[in-house]
């Protein structure tokens, strides 16, 4: 009987330290993770996470990110632990990008942001 106790005990720590990992190591239970990039590609819900704060040229790289079929979702400064799942999330996203407009679209888009950029009254 002691020993059935023990090995449903030593199951659910297993399951507890498993579950623990994988919300560390890829965010699986955030809403940014690998498995929800894919649905959001599959569905046609292409975006790309920032956190911190906001740059003076976002208004800018939110208009442009349109030509290129993507959206940006700005977090904010308060993140959660789930930083690995954003990072997996948005990695899965700019590969579905680069194969739209090519490797170097984020190049073109820094770009096309700075020259808009510097054509905005200060």
């Amino acid at each position: 009987m002691k020993k059935k106790y023990a090995y449903r005990i030593l199951l659910i720590l297993t399951v507890v330290a498993i579950s623990f990992f994988l919300n560390y190591q890829f965010g699986l239970f955030s809403r940014y993770n690998p498995i929800s990039a894919q649905t959001d590609i599959i569905q046609g819900k292409i975006q790309i996470v920032v956190f911190g704060e906001m740059d003076l040229k976002d208004p800018i790289r939110e208009q442009i990110s349109k030509f290129y079929g993507f959206e940006y979702v700005f977090l904010g400064c308060a993140v959660s632990s789930s930083i690995n799942g954003i990072e997996y999330y948005n990695r899965a996203m700019a590969s579905f990008i680069s194969q739209q407009h090519g490797v170097n679209w984020e190049q073109k888009l820094e770009k096309q942001v700075d020259s808009l950029a510097k054509m905005q009254p200060k």
